[in-house]
């Protein structure tokens, strides 16, 4: 094959994968809404796709739309697939090294972070992104959906306030024990933290169990703060940034999660 034609075939991938995309999420979140994840990880061996079928909290009665929806999970690489095309037996799904982070009560779920992404309200603001080019310099789409911005959208919705903070908590349960085992360094010698913006104090706290000699402050929003779980370790502070940030030797700002977890895990394994 000519490089010509080659790089034709890759550009044509690519532009399809994209244009898909989003089936990928929307498959992802029906694996999780019907309870597909947590009945093939508690079975404890392979399950058969009609065993599935009437094990799943609403029973499936299309059988044929389930296939369609494992086998799509399968090429995702969220389930495996034993017995195809097999005569003999029924064809059977079961987990893979990334089906446990899709479960609901895992300290390291990502189900959170799925339930923000995938929400109707955040959606519907992605839908008119490129309106924003259009609009006020800084405004983004969700606030020129719903005439504020996030976090004051936030404070007076109690229901949206928890989605986004448990998932930076979400976030946060998977990034700092990276964190902590591949840049521990950077604590040491510290004897007091602030997180700006550290949500409802995920974060902190497993800073404060490894490093129990730091003082550790979280500054966030009073909406935020105020449902915070307490924490003997932990001082909240409700405040914002712009107007004062409590003393300490260093001081927390969050990053672009994928980022970090994949450069401290690589620094932890090197």
């Amino acid at each position: 094959m000519e490089n010509a034609e080659r790089e034709e075939l890759v550009g044509q991938a690519i532009a399809w994968n994209h244009s898909m995309g989003s089936i990928d999420s929307m498959v992802f979140k029906c694996a999780v809404d019907t309870g597909i994840v947590e009945v093939i990880h508690g079975h404890g061996s392979p399950i058969t796709l009609s065993q599935l079928a009437v094990s799943l909290p609403t029973p499936c009665t299309n059988i044929d739309v389930l296939r369609r929806i494992m086998r799509y999970l399968v090429h995702m690489q969220l389930f495996t697939l034993k017995n195809e095309g097999s005569d003999e037996e029924e064809e059977s799904y079961g987990p893979t090294s990334a089906t446990k982070y899709l479960l609901i009560n895992e300290e390291k779920s990502i189900v959170p972070l799925l339930k923000l992404q995938m929400h109707e309200k955040c959606l519907a603001a992605w839908h008119i992104m490129g309106s924003c080019m259009q609009g006020k310099a800084g405004m983004s789409a969700f606030e020129r959906m719903y005439g504020e911005g996030l976090w004051a959208y936030a404070s007076k919705d109690p229901e949206h306030n928890c989605i986004f903070n448990e998932a930076m908590a979400s976030g946060a349960r998977q990034v700092v024990p990276a964190l902590i085992d591949g840049y521990g360094e950077v604590f040491q010698g510290l004897t007091s933290l602030v997180d700006i913006g550290g949500g409802i104090g995920t974060t902190l706290r497993s800073i404060a169990k490894s490093f129990p000699h730091i003082k550790c402050t979280v500054l966030d929003l009073p909406h935020v703060v105020e449902t915070a779980p307490s924490c003997p370790e932990v001082e909240f502070v409700a405040g914002n940034m712009f107007s004062s940030i409590p003393k300490a030797d260093a001081v927390m700002l969050m990053v672009t999660y994928h980022s970090l977890l994949s450069r401290a895990i690589k620094n932890s394994l090197s």
